[in-house]
């Protein structure tokens, strides 16, 4: 991939020279949309993670009209998510607006066949994420709508694939997102392959005409040059936001329980995972729908459509993705 930006003669495996690189890019690219893009109305999706808050630190110093957006599952309880919790709390340190998507189980499943088809994805880990995004940017949407403006969208998509920061989940019994057995550079290397075998945010975010951007993406050479033993270090994720964003980012996300989007919450039979398999909607059931839906008369050879390498790139170039 081209350096885009940053220091070309960085010693290889010098992490603050990296991550100095690394916010260099990040303002820089953000200076450019700033210019491009003033009359937007700019939306942060706000997990309360550490991915999310980043973008939205570095977005807030190069832009106006800024409202976060905070996705939770209407729960019977009445429970609210750790991630709602956290957004509600830095959007009131920020003084920014809050605009909070709760949706119901049948909303969140509603538009499943419209992930299968702009996603072009049909494996568990990102179809649940894409179904998330899918309620982002109908409630964004629906809020553009209803005052005329134009709007862009910034996502902390892309971290959790350059750092390896995945790991399996179990519910029922029964093991989900399964990783192959590699080392951790390998093992990026398949998980950003896998991301650009993808749509599960680009192609949803347009299915509501909502424009996207992975702003982690301009630096993905610089994540990607990232060495295997501080890839396999624990707690590197944290260490690596801290030089790069230090203290913009206040200590109580720092300190906060891994989530994901697909979970919202740090026990998995509260989100998304558990209440597509409580529904039926395994990996079986949405290898066949995706193969209906796109005409796939041997399910076989969607192995063969991934296998075939990558078909969107995250880097964003003058005429957009590529």
């Amino acid at each position: 991939m081209p350096r885009l930006f940053g220091d070309p003669d960085a010693p290889a495996g010098d992490l603050e020279a990296t991550s100095a690189n690394i916010a260099g890019a990040l303002a820089a690219y953000c200076d450019v949309l700033a210019a491009a893009y003033s009359d937007r109305r700019i939306f942060v999706c706000a997990s309360g993670g550490l991915d999310s808050t980043g973008v939205a630190v570095e977005v807030k110093e190069h832009f106006k009209n800024l409202t976060a957006v905070s996705f939770d599952l209407k729960r019977p309880s009445g429970a609210i998510s750790e991630d709602r919790l956290t957004a509600r709390r830095l959007a009131a340190d920020w003084r920014v607006p809050l605009l909070e998507v709760t949706v119901t189980e049948k909303e969140l499943l509603e538009p499943l066949d419209t992930v299968l088809t702009e996603g072009i994805d049909w494996r568990d880990f990102n179809v649940h994420a894409a179904l998330v995004n899918a309620a982002l940017a109908r409630a964004i949407a629906a809020e553009l709508a209803s005052t005329g403006e134009p709007g862009l969208v910034f996502t902390g998509d892309l971290m959790n694939e350059f750092l390896v920061d995945y790991h399996e989940e179990r519910y029922g019994g029964q093991v989900y997102y399964r990783l192959p057995r590699l080392g951790p550079k390998s093992l990026q290397r398949v998980l950003v392959r896998g991301a650009e075998t993808s749509h599960r945010e680009i192609g949803i975010f347009e299915a509501w005409n909502v424009p996207v951007v992975q702003l982690y993406s301009i630096a993905a050479h610089l994540y990607c040059s990232l060495p295997a033993d501080f890839l396999a270090a624990e707690g590197n994720k944290e260490r690596l936001t801290r030089l790069v964003f230090g203290d913009r980012i206040p200590e109580y996300v720092y300190k906060r329980r891994k989530t994901r989007a697909q979970i919202g919450d740090p026990e998995v039979g509260k989100g998304v995972l558990a209440l597509c398999i409580d529904r039926g909607i395994d990996q079986e059931y949405l290898r066949g729908r995706f193969a209906a839906l796109h005409q796939v008369d041997r399910i076989a050879d969607l192995d063969d459509f991934i296998g075939a390498g990558r078909y969107r790139a995250a880097v964003p170039f003058s005429g957009g993705e590529t």
